[in-house]
């Protein structure tokens, strides 16, 4: 059985540097519905496998938008 080392959860500032933007710009993201995120007492998280999924959404549409250029 292979076990999964990754966080379950991560920081809006630890998925800030995953996906290279500011921790400012990671805040607005959440603020704003676009970066996914859960509440845990009071406390904003990252779930780890919803960010993963985000960026490849996002991934895929920057490069269909530049397919369709």
């Amino acid at each position: 059985m292979v076990t999964d080392t990754r966080k379950a959860f991560l920081s809006i500032a630890e998925a800030s540097a995953r996906i290279g933007v500011s921790t400012s710009t990671g805040y607005n993201l959440a603020g704003a519905g676009q970066l996914p995120i859960v509440e845990i007492h009071g406390v904003r998280r990252v779930p780890t496998e919803a960010l993963d999924r985000w960026l490849a959404e996002r991934t895929q549409q920057a490069l269909a938008a530049v397919r369709a250029s």
